[in-house]
């Protein structure tokens, strides 16, 4: 498997995409463009305040980052869990590298990083970077340690349960296919490697089993309940009609509006070249569950962020670098400079408000980069102050949330 060579340029732009991305972490401040970021330091302080455990999302919640993030904005300030979450994004692309990208790593780690919805999305404090390095740590682990990479798929799903969806079928595939042990020796380690994980994991959710009465009431999925309307997942309505457009459009914005018809061409051309064999069957599983997931639940990118990273490890192992390096540069571009071929019209133009289209037609005007978009975006805090009571005054003024007795 080809390694990063250490070379001096290397070094330097990894260190320079690490410290950019400390930088717009440190400029959000509390000014989060995810309000699952509020939910989720909120959930922490109402447990600090009343001993009573309410989940972040009021379903299951994400235990761990609820407790980690929670500690590290209460005692440091909402910036440090800003950049706690990106750096945890920014190990989570490593890890992925050197576990599944048998060639152009280099350009691999280049093509994540370029991408400016994965990159700023993951600079609010918010639990998707968690799980997804623990995830693929994990995976690092398996060859090494059963029980250590257990640990960590169990701590990937106190992060985020839905994981569980990756990381099971995933270790089948590994047992049955990738590992070369007698069959009776494979099905024994798939088991250890599944009961570890299991027993571990549902801990963390011993507090959501007590806070609704041990009962399973809290998990509202269509298919399981008779209510197609939106639910706690926050998506549309549960129709096809509802759902396609904004699938098809939000895959289309996250792979890049300049990008997506050079990704959709290569992925024609060099379909028949993908064989489903040990580490590529893992990487369509886990492309084909996100985006099965994300057409019941298309509302936020951060959503379908495996699927761009393990859909870039693909072209990575499979494209020539010349047709990378375009993918970066037009990723890039897109950061100084973009376009919309939709006015989409939205049942609510409040800044604090949920958006939810109710209307598009077709477009073409020139658009300012998401760089710029960032900045733009820096005016949401009071979006969320409100309801941190005694905390809020701190939230705003980037202090420690902590209140000094």
């Amino acid at each position: 498997m080809e390694t990063v060579k250490k070379k001096p340029w290397v070094i330097f732009t990894a260190l320079a995409i690490f410290f950019f991305g400390i930088y717009l972490s440190f400029l959000r401040g509390p000014h989060f463009s995810d309000g699952d970021s509020y939910s989720i330091i909120n959930s922490f302080l109402t447990f600090l305040d009343t001993g009573t455990y309410f989940p972040s999302r009021g379903a299951y919640g994400h235990p761990i980052p609820e407790t980690v993030l929670g500690f590290v904005s209460y005692n440091f300030g909402v910036i440090s869990s800003n950049i706690l979450s990106f750096v945890f994004f920014y190990l989570s692309i490593f890890f992925v590298a050197n576990t599944f990208v048998e060639k152009n790593k280099f350009l691999f780690i280049l093509l994540s990083f370029s991408n400016s919805i994965l990159l700023i999305d993951n600079t609010n404090t918010i639990d998707y970077p968690f799980a997804l390095l623990f995830f693929t740590v994990g995976f690092f682990f398996l060859r090494k340690s059963i029980l250590l990479s257990a640990i960590f798929f169990a701590l990937c799903i106190g992060s985020r349960a839905n994981f569980a969806l990756f990381i099971y079928p995933s270790l089948l595939v590994y047992f049955y296919f990738i590992d070369q042990s007698e069959i009776k020796i494979k099905i024994k380690k798939f088991l250890i490697s599944c009961i570890i994980t299991s027993s571990i994991g549902i801990i963390f959710y011993v507090p959501v089993f007590i806070a609704n009465d041990f009962s399973i009431s809290f998990i509202k999925i269509p298919f399981l309940t008779k209510d197609s309307s939106p639910g706690w997942y926050g998506g549309p309505e549960f129709s096809l009609i509802s759902l396609a457009p904004r699938f098809v459009f939000k895959i289309y914005s996250i792979l890049g509006i300049f990008s997506s018809l050079i990704i959709f061409y290569l992925l024609i051309i060099n379909f028949f070249k993908f064989k489903l064999i040990k580490n590529n069957l893992i990487i369509f599983f886990i492309i084909i569950f996100n985006l099965t997931i994300f057409f019941f639940m298309p509302t936020k990118y951060l959503l379908i962020n495996p699927f761009v990273i393990f859909l870039y490890v693909f072209l990575a192992n499979t494209v020539s670098k010349k047709f990378l390096r375009v993918l970066i540069f037009l990723n890039l571009l897109q950061w100084l400079i973009s376009f919309n071929l939709l006015e989409i019209k939205y049942k609510s133009e409040n800044l604090c408000e949920a958006k939810h289209a109710i209307s598009a037609k077709y477009t073409f005007e020139i658009d300012s980069g998401y760089l710029a978009k960032f900045f733009k975006s820096l005016n949401t805090a009071p979006c969320y102050e409100k309801e941190l009571g005694k905390y809020s005054e701190n939230y705003l003024n980037n202090r420690p949330l902590k209140i000094s007795k």
